[in-house]
């Protein structure tokens, strides 16, 4: 019986993927659907992710040329390239995930809001826990919006969303102690955040 209870646990620990999977994916999923839903209002990517779309287009010809663009960042080739293959709709499908990083990225700052309120209250200051951690929530995301420009970048495509997104998913990550297992190395999102970040 020991057995049975320990195995999960042990599991757990060994998989901390299996922890965080689920509200990741629905996040990732709500995201995708707001950034989609944005495209309604009339846009176009910036001068950075039009070099990035016409990157990705040239690497699936076997073309590449990156003189005269921005720095180079690893992470949007991953989706450019891809996205090459449906034409005119690739930088629509980039300014989706563009927007859907900085929509995560909201959702984190809250989400880390309310773990920093779990961690610095006690367990005899749980009926209050609550209603501070949402308000500590609701001035995180309030402070990620009054980034310097935050919005308008984000509407054109630009990369500070993803920035954003993965060094909050990277603490995130911290916070739930999920890194500690046995074998799992560096956070994945610290690995994104290296792809996307100025060089």
């Amino acid at each position: 019986m020991i057995a049975t209870s320990v195995a999960p646990a042990v599991a757990t620990r060994r998989n901390p993927f299996g922890l965080l999977a689920q509200p990741a994916a629905m996040l990732i999923v709500g995201a995708v659907l707001l950034a989609a839903l944005s495209l309604l209002y009339p846009s176009t990517p910036t001068y950075d992710p039009w070099s990035w779309i016409i990157w990705g287009r040239e690497i699936g010809e076997l073309n590449l040329l990156t003189t005269g663009g921005p720095s180079w960042k690893p992470l949007p080739i991953f989706f450019t390239v891809p996205f090459s293959i449906f034409g005119e709709a690739a930088p629509d499908l980039w300014l989706v995930v563009a927007r859907a990083g900085a929509f995560i990225s909201l959702a984190l700052a809250f989400l880390i809001a309310g773990l920093l309120c779990n961690r610095t209250f006690g367990e005899a200051e749980a009926p209050r826990r609550g209603w501070v951690a949402i308000l500590a929530g609701l001035t995180a995301v309030v402070g990620v919006l009054f980034q310097m420009g935050f919005i308008r970048v984000n509407m054109l495509g630009d990369s500070e969303g993803l920035v954003n997104a993965t060094a909050f998913a990277a603490s995130v990550w911290d916070f739930s102690r999920a890194f500690e297992a046995r074998g799992v190395g560096v956070p994945w999102p610290l690995w994104a955040l290296a792809l996307v970040q100025q060089p």
